[in-house]
């Protein structure tokens, strides 16, 4: 298919209560737009995202982890209420004094055939959200060919039967000019008329079935 080929595809909606002009587009064109707007496909992708995220999560459960800890309390000691006594000459208070901790705690899970379940079934998860997200866009690209192509046939068939009805024109004309001259008949004239007004009614058919074409596409 040339993607020189531009078709007029309707695009759906009301702006301001008007109908919007259609847009010409080429078949990639088409196409791209349909997957960047289907919400089936957007839906597909979001759903990949989120079942990556989840992968993450389980993994997170099957590497080391590191913790670190810092601590620091202010004290103050009442010697009189801690000995039972107070020592003469000397402060009934010791302090205040502060006192630090810190430090770093690692662990690490041997085996554990929950999380590694869990982890095993994430990625199942992604395969399946992938092969739909995949399904999602070929079912887009499908359903937008298929009204790209009949609205390009329809499109066609119309002009074909314009042809038919100008050369029908033509001849019908022609036996009018014949019939006045003397050289042609009547009925020559009036089966051209007939052929003419067959090719009318066919246009149309045409016109009819190209215009519900662009309605479905809406």
């Amino acid at each position: 298919m040339n993607r020189g080929i531009v078709a007029s595809l309707v695009l759906a909606g009301v702006a301001w209560g008007q109908e919007p002009a259609p847009l010409k587009l080429t078949l990639h064109d088409a196409v791209t737009l349909a997957l960047k707007q289907n919400p089936q496909v957007i839906l597909a992708v979001l759903n990949t995202a989120q079942a990556q995220q989840e992968r993450a999560i389980a993994r997170s459960g099957l590497l080391p982890q590191v913790n670190g800890r810092i601590q620091e309390t202010v004290n103050r000691v009442n010697l009189e209420a801690s000995i039972g006594f107070r020592f003469p000459g000397f402060s009934q208070h010791v302090g205040p004094y502060w006192v630090s901790q810190a430090g770093v705690g690692f662990n690490a899970p041997l085996f554990d055939l929950t999380l590694w379940r869990r982890y095993r079934a994430s990625q199942f998860g992604i395969d399946a959200s992938r092969e739909q997200e995949v399904n999602a866009r070929e079912e887009s690209v499908l359903l937008v060919v298929s009204q790209y192509l009949g609205s390009q046939r329809a499109a066609a068939d119309v002009q074909a039967s314009q042809s038919r009805v100008d050369l029908a024109q033509a001849l019908y004309n022609q036996a009018g000019d014949l019939q006045r001259n003397g050289v042609g008949t009547g009925i020559d004239t009036l089966r051209a008329n007939v052929a003419l007004q067959n090719e009318k009614q066919r246009l149309i058919i045409d016109s009819t079935c190209s215009t519900e074409i662009n309605i479905t596409n809406k």
